[in-house]
């Protein structure tokens, strides 16, 4: 469930944010903040059916999951929202940085001592006062509160004493250097669309986010992930809207004039298509595509450089590797699906477009002959054992196909599915996941997002329940329902609050 743990960092932060027409805290952002994430909180409160900003109450269907869950992170924030003393009117922001605190979040408040109260009861630990202000140290993260304002900052120097800790709180609640997040215009408009959830993120923390949802110890992803981050985007943005039947997600990049990122993403990009989907079957939680043409990306000098590394293994004399590459033109595509039953076991579909797909059919059998792991047939499959794991491979038209599953799928495939068709079908790089419990025994919505574009994106989340669709209700169920050790894997946790 790593993939929800930005989502549970957002809800933490929605007790105490709230975006609107005014920017007064966003004066306080630093003007170096790498990143920017602002919460309508008043919207949602209204969306969500929690009764007015003012007059906050948990209504039955989200405290009946509050009950069945109520050791999970998200249950025990939603639980504080009435006593949070939380200004859920006015604007507040949480920010990304490089400097002092790593992440850190600014908001108004309504009832200081209510929220006093509640954070020293949440955190085991009591306020000290100093000067005109209250602050409380609580593992590597400081609380400060003043002139009815409160800090929250999480650091990762272990050098600095308490008081430096305090000194630079107190200078962001103070703007002591006079500049601020306010005076960049470009990132102003991003934070004030009319939405529920936006944000403004420079290339540099994106790698850091990326941590929370797959784990810094995760190279599954870190070529795309590298791709923005060491890419010339000024910056990207976010967008979240929640409407009755689906929530609405849209991001841009924000490059320059003859972008070094558009060009490389235009030449690398191949030709969309849905056909890949008759291979993938339709239990599979997660879809992830992108088309590719294999020509441009030998271009690459970064991807030259593996297939010099790897020609220098004589294993590999047997496989034409640029060859196999070349002839990819089009959805390069990976399914997975976590076995609920068998916790580190997943299963996998690889699906890859190609203009001679029996020839690497061919060279596979060719390189495992070679090495006395000839395959076993069925029909026109061929099975390899790996690892005491069956992998299927064959070919489905002009696709290749790699399959590792402890399972035959009975429900058909993701082919059937006239939405999800026509959504890969447009999408240049796509993803698609159904929302489910962790013991994945319930399923609450489907989450796609695509591009057809180097610089935009767009994509939804849908609730199930389609006689009574209520995005928002769902999505806070969905997140109520993470176990409390969901976010305790492996990956950069400096963003999660401290576990009790």
């Amino acid at each position: 469930m790593r993939y929800l743990r930005l989502c549970i960092i957002m809800i933490g932060a929605f007790l105490i944010t709230s975006c609107s027409s005014h920017d007064d805290l966003l004066k306080l952002v630093p003007a170096d903040a790498t990143g920017v994430i602002c919460i309508n909180s008043s919207k949602i409160i209204e969306k969500a059916g929690l009764g007015e900003t003012g007059n906050i109450k948990i209504p039955d269907y989200l405290q009946k999951s509050i009950n069945q869950n109520d050791a999970s992170l998200v249950s025990r924030l939603m639980t504080a929202l009435p006593i949070s003393g939380i200004d859920f009117t006015s604007n507040a922001y949480v920010f990304f940085s490089d400097a002092v605190f790593n992440t850190a979040v600014v908001a108004n408040l309504d009832d200081a001592e209510k929220t006093q109260k509640w954070l020293e009861q949440d955190n085991t630990a009591t306020f000290k006062d100093k000067d005109s202000y209250k602050y409380m140290l609580s593992g590597n993260t400081i609380y400060l509160i003043g002139d009815d304002k409160l800090f929250v900052g999480r650091f990762t120097s272990v050098t600095l004493d308490d008081a430096k800790i305090f000194s630079f709180a107190r200078m962001v609640l103070e703007n002591n250097s006079g500049k601020s997040f306010a005076d960049n215009d470009e990132a102003k408009k991003a934070l004030s669309e009319e939405s529920d959830i936006c944000a403004y993120i420079r290339p540099s923390t994106i790698t850091k986010l990326a941590g929370l949802l797959v784990g810094s110890s995760n190279s599954t992803f870190a070529p795309l992930i590298n791709i923005i981050a060491e890419s010339d985007i000024k910056a990207l943005t976010f967008s979240l809207t929640f409407n009755k039947d689906k929530a609405d997600f849209k991001s841009s990049a924000i490059v320059g004039p003859n972008s070094q990122y558009v060009q490389l993403i235009n030449t690398l990009a191949g030709k969309p298509s849905d056909e890949f989907l008759k291979i993938i079957p339709k239990s599979m939680d997660y879809i992830v595509s992108m088309s590719v043409n294999g020509n441009n990306l030998l271009k690459l000098k970064e991807v030259q450089k593996i297939i010099a590394t790897m020609s220098l293994d004589p294993k590999m004399a047997a496989f034409d590797l640029k060859g196999a590459i070349a002839s990819v033109n089009g959805p390069l595509a990976v399914a997975v699906y976590q076995d609920p039953n068998f916790n580190d076991q997943s299963n996998y579909v690889v699906a890859v477009k190609s203009s001679n797909p029996m020839s690497i059919i061919t060279q596979i059998n060719n390189y495992a002959r070679h090495y006395g792991q000839a395959p076993q047939r069925d029909g026109n499959d061929y099975i390899y054992e790996y690892y005491n794991q069956q992998i299927t491979v064959g070919t489905n038209g002009d696709y290749v196909y790699f399959k590792m599953l402890n399972f035959q799928p009975i429900d058909g495939f993701a082919y059937s599915d006239p939405q999800v068709r026509a959504f890969f079908k447009k999408s240049v790089m796509g993803i698609y996941a159904n929302m489910r419990t962790q013991d994945a025994k319930t399923k609450f919505g489907e989450i796609s997002m695509g591009s057809s574009s180097p610089t935009s994106s767009a994509g939804n989340y849908v609730p199930i329940d389609k006689k009574e669709p209520n995005s928002i209700q769902s999505f806070l169920q969905l997140l109520c329902s993470i176990k409390a050790d969901a976010y305790s894997t492996t990956g950069d946790d400096s963003f999660l609050p401290p576990e009790k």
